[in-house]
């Protein structure tokens, strides 16, 4: 009998709500390309995770490369939920299982390529920086195969193979920071099919702070029409909206969610979560609560049509639980995956020609939201449009905005699809978002 049979054979004697056994084996490489330093690291980690539910408490204990005892962490994952002093939900929602073995499919994985090969690649896109004025640039590549085994008390049981590659780029210019970080559920193969596209962004900012003047004084605290890139506004996305639909957020703050068909944001606004996107960062076929994932559409022209859901706050709202889930050494949540704004019909250019006094920003450096419901989004690049043409660029600079003003303020809604990769509580997500125009912003 395998360790995670064995482990659910211990739990199967005591009287449980819910109980699974969770395997890791990742094989992790980064590489990185400082200019004065080239370094390569490599590792493999076997990760043995017990989750215990029970009365609406969780216990739950890892075991990180040391030697495993069932028993012994069977019977501490059922006294640590006894322990627990407050519920999780009133239980956990019935979903669709994903059984059987999937595979995402990559080309090289992280012991496929020699380390020179890739260490040239990286010192390349360093000297590329370099030569657009950066006087310090850094590119961190990390690549790794996560193979997850998944089994429950119900004899299901989901093996699930998958890459995930993602690439860092860093630099300074007269002072300031530039980066840009992509990524996607690929091998290493990522690397070598990098564009010029897919650099010139980063570059591009980086020229134009060469030449950035600061901003008049006078014009902090005034409001202006404000053209957001596609990134930046994946980042208004996420803060605004993204958090605002994790309904366990509600469940256990006890705080009453806003009624489904309720108008969010203007009617250019369309957002849905497709953890199924092939190849996104933040894609899987299945949740870490063994939920077959799915599409769903959050926010259809403005309108707010359905939450993301776990199966405790399914059960808590009385929905079937679609597949967010998400969370290995926690109890799992309800967090975005590739969160999605729809394109709409506006080309950038006309966005610009349209705008008779304002600003258009690119490179994010944070998004916040804080309890008031103001969101602050702090960029690295802005750049001064009057009577519809670009005049000048300003750097740094920062918006502020009621969210709710923020999001009905939303104008336009560009063409071409930008993506912002990040990690929320351990977790790959991805926003895919095309530029947008907000008719009224506060310059700080």
């Amino acid at each position: 009998m395998r360790i995670l049979e064995k482990i659910l054979d211990c739990l199967s004697k005591f009287k449980l709500d819910h109980a699974d056994a969770i395997s890791l084996d990742i094989v992790h490489h980064q590489w990185a390309s400082r200019g004065f330093s080239n370094e390569v690291s490599k590792s493999h980690t076997n990760v043995f995770i017990v989750r215990v539910y029970v009365r609406g408490r969780w216990g739950i204990v890892v075991s990180r490369g040391c030697e495993v005892k069932p028993e012994e962490l069977a019977k501490r994952a059922y006294k640590l939920a006894y322990t627990s002093s407050l519920q999780w939900g009133k239980g956990l929602s019935e979903g669709i299982v994903a059984q059987g073995r999937i595979f995402h499919p990559y080309r090289y994985g992280p012991g496929d390529v020699n380390d020179d090969t890739i260490i040239e690649e990286l010192n390349a896109l360093g000297s590329s920086l370099s030569e657009a004025g950066c006087s310090m640039a850094e590119i961190i590549l990390d690549s790794e195969l996560m193979v997850k085994r998944h089994i429950d008390l119900n004899d299901h049981e989901l093996v699930e193979v998958k890459p995930l590659t993602y690439l860092t780029m860093y630099a300074r210019v007269q002072g300031l920071g530039v980066s840009e970080i992509m990524g996607y559920t690929r091998g290493l193969e990522m690397l070598f099919d990098l564009s010029e596209k897919d650099v010139e962004p980063l570059l591009k900012r980086a020229r134009s702070m060469l030449k950035a003047g600061v901003i008049n004084p006078l014009i902090r605290g005034t409001h202006f029409p404000v053209i957001l890139s596609g990134k930046v506004a994946g980042a208004l996305i996420h803060e605004c909206i993204g958090h605002e639909l994790q309904a366990d957020m509600y469940m256990l703050r006890g705080v009453k969610r806003l009624p489904v068909g309720i108008r969010i944001a203007s009617e250019s606004v369309t957002i849905y979560d497709d953890p199924l996107l092939r190849g996104g960062f933040g894609s899987y076929f299945a949740d870490d609560e063994m939920i077959r994932a799915r599409r769903k559409v959050l926010v259809e022209k403005g309108i707010l049509l359905n939450y993301l859901h776990s199966r405790a706050s399914a059960l808590f709202y009385g929905h079937e639980p679609a597949g967010n889930g998400r969370g290995l050494e926690t109890p799992p949540l309800s967090l975005m995956s590739n969160f999605i704004l729809k394109a709409g019909d506006w080309r950038l250019e006309e966005m610009i020609e349209e705008t008779r006094s304002g600003f258009l920003i690119d490179g994010l450096i944070r998004g916040e939201v804080d309890e008031r419901g103001r969101c602050k989004i702090f960029v690295e690049t802005a750049w001064y449009i009057e009577k519809g043409e670009i005049k000048g660029v300003v750097s740094p600079l920062a918006i502020e905005g009621d969210v709710r003003r923020l999001l009905h303020g939303i104008d336009a809604v560009g063409r071409e699809m930008s993506v912002r990769i990040s990690f929320e509580k351990g977790m790959p997500i991805a926003e895919y978002a095309p530029p947008l125009r907000i008719s009224k912003v506060r310059i700080i």
